[in-house]
């Protein structure tokens, strides 16, 4: 989904303008947004390669199916549809998580990291090539994210606080994107941004993949 398509047709048809794109709790629902809400009547191949990956995305985010994280299954959010609008049932849940939920916590995470992630990486340098500060901004929820999570799997917080938090996160990065296609950056504001960029996925222990490519 970027600014600069490789000609006028997929501009008119795959790509609404900035300030005519929809805003959504997170980058990937913002990205189906567009795809469902600004690609009506262009049923061009570009606009089904977009909607088969970003399937393809969701299908490699979506863990609710995995036997090792069956304990944390209507707990936590295991897929992007969950994260973009977490149930009521999750914001109200005061319990800690327990031992073995500890341990699926944990696994979620890493699973994430080993499987979502690589994919995602992708789909962003793919569809958000012309926008490197919204990328910067999703790898900030994700160290954000993480670290929610460590508190959650240490027993720092109840599901009901880790939740609240995840939806702050999300409301925040929403914001943000929604700030810079509003405002405008400068070079320098653009440079410090895709820079904390990198430090979060860093502090993440999941850094971007090194030059990530578009997909074929």
């Amino acid at each position: 989904m970027r600014d600069t398509a490789p000609d006028r047709h997929i501009r008119e048809c795959s790509v609404p303008p900035r300030r005519q794109r929809p805003v959504a709790t997170t980058v990937a629902a913002l990205v189906t947004a567009a795809a469902l809400g600004a690609l009506s009547g262009c049923a061009t191949t570009p606009q089904q390669r977009y909607q088969s990956d970003l399937a393809a995305m969701n299908a490699a985010c979506d863990f609710h199916s995995r036997p090792a994280l069956q304990p944390i299954v209507g707990k936590i959010p295991l897929s992007p549809a969950e994260l973009d609008d977490i149930p009521l049932s999750m914001l109200a849940d005061d319990s800690p998580p327990t031992p073995p939920e500890r341990a699926a916590i944990d696994a979620y995470w890493h699973a994430w990291r080993s499987t979502c992630k690589p994919i995602k990486d992708r789909f962003l340098a793919t569809y958000f090539a012309g926008e490197p500060s919204v990328i910067s901004v999703a790898r900030l929820a994700t160290a954000a994210r993480r670290h929610t999570l460590i508190d959650l799997a240490a027993g720092r917080e109840t599901y009901a606080q880790a939740n609240r938090t995840l939806q702050q996160i999300g409301a925040g990065e929403t914001a943000a994107v929604a700030l810079l296609r509003s405002s405008g950056e400068t070079p320098q504001q653009a440079a410090a941004i895709q820079a904390l960029g990198v430090i979060a996925s860093m502090e993440a222990d999941s850094p971007p993949s090194p030059d990530p490519q578009p997909f074929p």
